[in-house]
Parts: structure tokens; sequence; C-alpha cells
């Protein structure tokens, strides 16, 4: 066969299984997808799309801007287009690992085209269609963005090191791994950061080789991206409905753009021992690939190392996975965290590659040994494709049945009184809450304080502006670092004020609230035990219609442990109000989500004596940093 010939079937070869690499997945995201907006960060992400407003630091501009477009698809709820927006990226950033796995199998020596392309779809599929990378695809977040430039920079960055000292190298390979990397630093910078750590060692070298003229360009092409960080100020200068950070000065965007607030929260400041961590993220990629696939990218990287041909991209991605994961340990809280999966994207692609790029030896060894075997190396691919789809697809992701948002939305809240105030605690509830009015505009009178942001530069100032009687609560919180009692009971004397139970409202305040509904409600006399039994009634029903509306369907993680948190606090209210029945009822409850958990049996071993009266102790269940 004439070699131009057979460049053009193996282009269009490449094209065909490109496009499923894309459509497979993208078909299971999207009708796997849901109509209404998940836990976690989903409703910030659809607020910030709808308002063009500033996502929690790093504000996350890229994110809020394409967002923003596809809130303009001609179907579904708000929440849906953005979340298709993800699945959208996600299967793009199939594509190109799908295009990378196929450049390294081919330069490493695979058993045959056809063999070859195979493996890299398998591979593809692998972790496109892990539990993991599924759920980053079906809710609106900011990982599937960040996965499909990441992943378009390694695959420019590996034709590059394929082709090079060739005539075929190309610098321009490297401008665009370059543009795509300054906007994932637009994006999520700090796993935009992790890849330029490891493109460095191989970066360099080739600087140095093509000189000034070329460092100049390159180092052009990695600020473009920078330039939508514009977007931060200019936003917040027109107040959006969500503005977290408030960045229109320079000290308050740098504030925003460096995430101060969460940098705490790593090494040593992450309570789990770093041995856990590191077991947590061993435990979520050998669910995410499967055991064996981990067994074959060792195999994978022995053959990449010695292979000396292969030794610089091999080294590039044993780097690449090595600092991925790392940084995921140092992190933290893995097990528990869906949003940690975000960052095993990238390392889980690097996995899937060198457990095919084993594969591929084996079969080319097979081959050399028995040569009449290519004949069926292409349909012995074809068969891992197949061996993909079936590992993977029984552990997938699936929220296309989940609406527990939009029925916590009628008591968080649609049915709540008119013109009321809302303390939340909660920062989930406080983007559900962002999120659904935006989308819905139902409850433009009721006036949210979402607590953990009061502390944000321009928070209480803009509630303020919008709400002038709550300046003495806002100033007395911001003087002291806590609500104080009487400014409570001092706004409560105008407006009804709900507070969200949590574990932060001091227990000397329970003397001032009364169950009701899905919140307690501060009553500006003071409550008393007929004011709680009272409440106790309303709560029950508010309860009671969460839990029939969730009948039948499937129950997930985060809805569970939205009702045990509740139950929980709710508990602790009656414990320390002294209404030890209602605790127990409460406690019951909440065992029936968490039946091991030790802190509700030792509630439950407190509140069997029937015959004790008056308050309870709640100290030992609270938190060490708790009020």
């Amino acid at each position: 066969m004439p070699e131009e010939l057979r460049g053009r079937l193996d282009s269009r070869l490449g094209s065909a299984f490109g496009i499923v690499a894309g459509l497979v997945p993208l078909c299971a995201y999207i009708f796997s997808a849901s109509g209404y907006a998940y836990w976690l960060d989903s409703g910030e992400f659809v607020a910030a799309s709808l308002s063009l407003g500033v996502a929690h630091p790093p504000g996350h501009p890229l994110a809020s801007i394409l967002g923003h477009f596809a809130c303009f698809f001609p179907f579904g709820p708000h929440s849906f287009r953005v979340a298709i927006l993800s699945a959208v990226l996600a299967s793009l950033a199939s594509v190109f690992l799908y295009r990378t796995a196929l450049l390294v199998i081919t330069h490493v020596g695979g058993p045959s085209p056809f063999a070859n392309h195979c493996l890299s779809l398998t591979g593809s599929l692998f972790a496109s269609l892990s539990v993991g990378w599924w759920f980053q695809a079906i809710r609106p977040e900011v990982y599937a963005l960040q996965a499909a430039l990441l992943l378009f920079a390694l695959e420019r960055v590996t034709h590059y090191l394929v082709s090079e000292r060739t005539e075929s190298s190309d610098p321009r390979d490297l401008y665009a791994a370059g543009l795509a990397l300054s906007f994932g630093l637009a994006n999520h910078h700090l796993l935009a950061v992790l890849m330029t750590i490891c493109f460095l060692p191989l970066g360099l070298p080739v600087i140095r080789e093509r000189g000034g003229a070329f460092a100049r360009r390159l180092i052009g092409f990695s600020f473009v991206g920078l330039l939508t960080y514009i977007y931060l100020p200019l936003r917040a200068w027109n107040n959006p409905a969500i503005n977290l950070g408030d960045p229109d000065t320079p000290g308050r965007f740098f504030w925003v753009i460096s995430a101060e607030v969460f940098q705490k929260n790593t090494g040593g400041g992450v309570p789990e021992p770093l041995e856990a961590r590191a077991m947590d993220v061993l435990e979520v990629l050998g669910e995410s690939l499967q055991w064996p696939t981990l067994c074959l990218a060792l195999g994978g990287l022995y053959v990449g190392l010695r292979i000396p041909t292969s030794r610089r991209i091999s080294s590039l991605f044993a780097i690449l996975i090595g600092i991925f994961l790392a940084a995921r340990i140092w992190l933290g809280f893995v097990r528990d965290n869906p949003d940690a999966h975000g960052y095993l994207m990238v390392p889980i692609a690097g996995i899937a590659i060198f457990a095919m790029v084993f594969l591929a030896f084996l079969l080319n060894q097979i081959v050399k040994r028995a040569p009449s075997m290519r004949r069926v190396s292409g349909p012995l691919g074809a068969g891992m494709v197949l061996v993909a789809l079936a590992a993977q697809w029984p552990g997938h992701a699936d929220l296309h049945e989940f609406r527990s948002t939009d029925i916590f939305d009628e008591e968080l809240r649609r049915q709540l009184p008119e013109n009321a105030v809302v303390l939340l605690h909660s920062p989930q509830t406080a983007f559900r809450f962002l999120g659904g009015e935006l989308s819905e505009g139902l409850r433009p009178d009721v006036t949210v304080v979402p607590i953990p942001f009061l502390s944000y530069p321009g928070m209480a100032e803009d509630l303020v502006r919008r709400s002038p009687d709550l300046a003495p609560f806002l100033r007395g919180y911001l003087l002291e670092g806590e609500i104080r009692q009487a400014d409570l009971q001092s706004l409560a004397t105008n407006r009804t004020v709900l507070v969200e139970m949590d574990v932060r409202v001091p227990p000397a305040f329970y003397e001032t609230l009364a169950p009701a509904g899905y919140y307690h409600q501060v009553l500006a006399g003071g409550a008393a035990g007929a004011d709680a039994r009272e409440g106790a009634t309303t709560q029950r029903a508010s309860f009671g219609r969460i839990y029939r509306s969730l009948e039948g369907l499937p129950r997930d993680t985060e809805t569970d442990n939205r009702l045990l948190w509740r139950h929980y606090v709710n508990s602790l209210y009656y414990m320390g109000f002294g209404q030890r029945e209602l605790a127990r009822e409460e406690v019951e409850l909440a065992l029936h989500l968490s039946p091991a958990s030790p802190e509700l049996l030792a509630m439950r071993d407190i509140l069997t004596d029937e015959e004790a009266r008056g308050p309870i102790d709640i100290t030992p269940f609270l938190p060490a940093d708790a009020p």
C-alpha cells in the first residue's frame, strides 16, 4: 500500500476513533445528568453563571463566563444547561486523552495501527467512564473544564516530544500547550500550576535550545489566558448577585485569586494523618480504574522507562502522576469529598495510558514471536474496548433521577415567611439558596445572611446596602467574631429571623430559639418549653414532607449527610433546651441514617433515662472550635 494512502487511512481511522472516544462518554453523561443542581458547589456555579458573578476564591472567572453562555442553551433548566457544559468538556478531555494515548502507544511500538487505536480508545474509556471522572461531568463544576484544558496541553506536549528532532517537530505545539495552561490558570490555578511544574524538566532544555525568540512567544501565549482575570474586578464593580470576595480593589483582587482563605486546609492543617490520606487516594484510584488496571500501569511504566526512545515521555507521565497524587494527599479530604476526584482526573488519565502501553507491549511481543497472531491483534484490541465498557459501566455515576435539592428547596426558601431574614451556617445551603433564587426568583423578599462568608471582603457592606436594618447585627458580628444574642433579638422585633441550626450556634442562644419548620426562629421575648414543643410539630411536618418526597428516589450520600446533620444539630438543641423526648426522636432518626455513629450512640445512652429531667450538657458533642 502506498505510504500516502496508508497515512490517509490512518488519519480517517483516528478521526473515527476520536469521535467514538468523545461520543460514548458524552451520551453517557447527558443521559445521567440531572435537571437539578447537585449539592456541594453546584448551586454556586449555577448562580455565578446566571449572574456573571464571582465564585469562591480563586474566583474561577473562565468557568463563570463559559457557564453564562451555557445558560443560553435552548433546553432544560439552567442548572441542567451548565451541567451539559461540563459533559461536553469532559467528553473533549476524553478525546484529548485518546489522542495522547495513541501518540504514546505508537511511539512505544504497538502491534498494528488498528490495535493501537483500539488500545488508545480503551484507555480513554477506562478513564472517562470511571466514577470520579463521570461525576465531574454531570454537575455544574470547574473540574471538567480544567481536565479538558490540561489534557489538551498534555496532548500537544506529547506530540512535540514524539516528533522532536524530526521535520514534523513544530513549536506551535508548545505555544498551544502554553495557551491552554494559561486558561487553566484562569479556572483552577492550582491544577494548572501542578501541570506546569510537570512540564518544566522537559520545557527548560527546549527553551535553551530554541533561543530567546521562542521563549518570548511561549511566555506571551502563556499569559493570554490570564487576561480572563480582568473579569473579576469588572463584575465586582457591577455588584452581581454572587460576589464572594468583592475583588474591586487590588488588595481584594489578590485575596480572591490567592485563595488565602483555603490555604490553612493543607498539610498539617488537615486532621487526617498523612498515611491515611495516601490510602484514601489509593482506594479512590482502585475504585475508579479497577485494581488490575493499576497493576498493568506499573508494567507500562517499567516498559516505558526501559525503552530508550520513550524514556522522556514515560518520565513526563510518571512525574505528572506523582505530583498530582502528592498534591491531593497533601490537601486531604479524599474519601468523603467528591470534589477530590476532580484533582485525580489527570493522574487517572496517565495511569490509563500506562496500562494500555503495557498491553500494547504484550501484544507486540506475542506478534514478534508468532507473526500469524498479527491478524488477531486488531480483534483483540476491539475486544478490549468492550472490556472497558463492561468493567466501568456498572460503577457509573448517575444523577438522572436526582431532585433532592429541589425537594429541600420547598423548606429552604419557597415556603418561608414574608420578608424573613435567614442566617445560614452551611455554605451548601447558601449556594443552594442563591442558585435556586437566581433560576426562579420566587423569594426576592427574603434576606440571606451566609455566616461562613461574612468575613469575606465586601460581604457585610453589600448586605447592609441591600438591607440597612442588618447593620447593628453585622457590626456586632464583625467586632466580636460571633453572633450577639441581643442583636438577633432586636432584629427579630421587626422581621422574622430564622437560623439554620448548627454546632456554631452557642448553646446560650437556645433560650431565644424555637423550631420553625426546617429552621429555628429567633423569638424577641425568649423561648419557653411550650415554644419548643409547639415548634417541634412544625419541624416534624417539614421533615416529613422531605422524607415523603424522597421516597422511591435513589438516595445519594450527600442528601443523607444533609438529613443526618440536621437531625444531629436538632437533637443538640432539644438536649440543651431540656426537651429530652424530642431529642430522643431526633437521635433515632439520625441513627437510621448512621447506625454506627459513636456520637449518636452516646447521645442515645444519655437519653435512655426517661426519669431524668432538665437540660443536658452538650459540650462533649460539639467540635473543639465550636462556641
